[in-house]
Parts: structure tokens; C-alpha cells; sequence
């Protein structure tokens, strides 16, 4: 730490088990106790440790209220405008917030701004295509859950985005109790690796 009771984004994700995006994301719109050093976000601990008091509920775990908005929060990334409101209104009936980009790379500054739990990834796409996206994506965030959506699946391109870290994929035409279940699926994993994250931390 530097000086002894200030942390960096790095040492404060660490303490709360929050991703450093969401961190910056806070302190830029002053709402964690922060302070800007050269150009350099600190955090007192002991504000941290008041603030965290002031916002948890019981039963629920430090770092918990912070992640729930991330975790409610869907990128749907496909060129297809008729694709993208299919899936914005489904989503949106359960209970996600939708976030929508017209291709790869604007997919990918969406997601340096902001966390998601899940992501919809078109594979064929101008531009950047879905594969490439994919592995931007999971350098960004590796927590991240994907799933492919393509009208061109091969065996072939779906080893290679399994591979790449996706969960699943959904091939167009797709039915709403296919996107649904998906959906789920996604979550739950999302949530699977969010526990088994707060395990390693509880460890080391």
C-alpha cells in the first residue's frame, strides 16, 4: 500500500472481491470515498471499511450490492436489429437490463466501461467478427459468461468458440424457451463462478 492507510484499485478490488472496472467506474461518478493522486485513484481503508458498513444489508456479504447491478446487466451484440429487440424483450421480462452494440468493436469498448454478467455474441458480424470478439471479451473480463448466436454454426465454429471460453450457443431461428433457458444457464454459471471466486479469496 501506498502510503500505509491508502489502497490501489488493484489492493481494493482484492479487499472487496470487485472487479477493477467497476471501481474506476465508481470512483469516476463519486460514489465510493475515493481520492485522484497523479492521475491515480486511492482509497482510505478505513472510509471503505464505513462506507461498506453504511450499504450492506443483512445477511448479505461485503461486495455483494455492488456486484448486483452487474450482474443484472445483459450485452446483446449482433448487426440484426429484428435479433437485438428479440432479445431486449425477452431479457428485459426477466428482469435484465439491456445493453446493445452493432458490432465487435463496439463491443468491446462497451465492455471496458462496463461490467456485464452476460453476453449474446453473433458470430458473423462486419467488421470484427464474433470469434475475435469473443477473445477480447475474455481478456477483459474472464468471468464473463458468452454464448454464440449464429445461422451458420459448424461443428468446426462451435469447438472453436467453446474453446475461446463460450458456455453455449443458439442457432437462428431460435425458439423463446431456447433463449430462456440460456439465459438461466448463463446466470447460474455466472453466479457459480462468482462463489467459487469469493472461495479462493477467503483462502489466499
Amino acid at each position: 500500500m501506498m502510503p500505509e492507510e491508502l489502497m490501489t484499485v488493484k489492493e481494493l478490488s482484492l479487499y472487496i472481491r470487485v472487479n477493477m472496472i467497476t471501481i474506476f467506474k465508481l470512483a469516476r461518478k463519486g460514489e465510493i470515498p475515493a481520492v485522484e493522486t497523479d492521475g491515480s485513484w486511492r482509497f482510505e481503508k478505513k472510509q471503505i471499511d464505513e462506507w461498506m458498513e453504511s450499504r450492506l444489508e443483512p445477511g448479505k456479504e461485503e461486495g455483494e450490492i455492488i456486484r448486483e447491478g452487474a450482474e443484472r446487466m445483459v450485452l446483446v451484440v449482433d448487426d440484426d436489429e429484428v435479433i437485438c429487440d428479440l432479445f431486449t424483450r425477452v431479457l428485459t421480462r426477466e428482469g435484465y437490463q439491456v445493453v446493445v452494440a452493432p458490432d465487435g468493436q463496439k463491443a468491446s469498448e462497451i465492455a471496458r466501461e462496463r461490467e456485464f454478467s452476460l453476453v449474446f455474441l453473433d458470430i458473423k458480424m462486419p467488421g470484427v467478427n464474433g470469434i475475435d470478439t469473443l477473445r477480447v471479451l475474455k481478456r477483459i473480463d474472464k468471468d464473463i459468461q458468452v454464448a454464440i448466436v449464429t445461422g451458420y454454426a459448424t461443428v468446426d465454429t462451435v469447438v472453436e468458440a467453446l474453446r475461446f471460453g463460450a458456455f453455449d450457443y443458439i442457432r437462428k431461428p431460435f425458439d423463446i424457451d431456447e433463449l430462456q433457458h440460456c439465459i438461466r444457464e448463463g446466470a447460474k454459471r455466472r453466479k457459480h463462478g462468482t462463489e467459487e471466486k469469493k472461495e479462493l479469496v477467503g483462502i489466499f
